[in-house]
């Protein structure tokens, strides 16, 4: 790993780009082919990013729905215009994010904070490839049409 960063910043300094840095580890490391490759790099880059991000995900969901804990209601009443309403309220099971963070790792340990991720997961790689697939096929004709007005 160590000298293929170390190719990468030699490249990148003898201005080849890293797109060549790119094309020479991608293309002389595996048999893909070229249409496969896009695909193949938006699938693995979801999947690292979902699993890097999801358990911020899990708390921002969490404190959002705020689930409410145990009932105890409070009777509010409200008055406006000679009609007074009751309302019963209740009390947030989270006050602040870092209740759920101490709630959650308390309650459920590590897995909690990644519960729902192979889901998730199984919904949003393909789709992730594709989108690569489709936009890197679209750049390449783009580019081809653009070269042969010029």
């Amino acid at each position: 790993f160590f000298f293929q960063a170390e190719d990468g910043i030699r490249d990148a300094q003898e201005s080849r780009g890293l797109g060549d840095v790119y094309k020479r580890q991608v293309h002389g490391d595996t048999n893909l082919s070229e249409q496969a490759i896009p695909f193949v790099a938006g699938a693995v880059s979801k999947i690292v990013c979902g699993i890097l991000y999801y358990p911020f995900s899990t708390v921002r969901t969490r404190f959002q729905q705020n689930q409410y804990g145990e009932y105890s209601p409070q009777k509010v009443v409200i008055k406006g215009q000679g009609v007074s309403h009751i309302i019963e309220l209740q009390e947030s099971k989270y006050q602040t994010v870092q209740q759920v963070i101490k709630q959650t790792w308390r309650n459920e340990g590590r897995r909690g904070f990644f519960k729902g991720l192979f889901p998730n997961l199984i919904r949003t790689v393909p789709s992730s490839g594709i989108f690569f697939f489709f936009y890197e096929m679209f750049k390449k004709m783009y580019g081809r049409v653009m070269e042969s007005y010029y």
